[in-house]
């Protein structure tokens, strides 16, 4: 587990699988990603939905990668566990 006082970090619990269509780091890895090994992914996993903020459309989640490429950071809330 990773924190940092200002409030920003990562946190990761031990043994935690996380797809990489849902947080902000699984989609910078994807979006740093070969665009044929994006389209393999998309094409192997199904985009399953754990919040009604995960992104389960491929289009969407295509769209998400490239803007995150263009800007350099990705940022997520609430797309793994539910706020509240």
């Amino acid at each position: 587990m990773v924190q940092k006082e200002e409030g920003i970090g990562f946190i990761a619990h031990p043994k935690a699988h996380l797809p990489l269509h849902c947080g902000a780091s699984g989609q910078v890895l994807l979006a740093l990603s070969e665009k044929e090994d994006i389209e393999l992914y998309l094409e192997i996993h199904r985009l399953r939905r754990y919040t009604d903020k995960t992104i389960t459309h491929k289009n969407r989640l295509r769209g998400r990668l490239s803007e995150i490429k263009q800007t350099g950071y990705a940022y997520s809330k609430g797309e793994v566990v539910a706020e509240g």
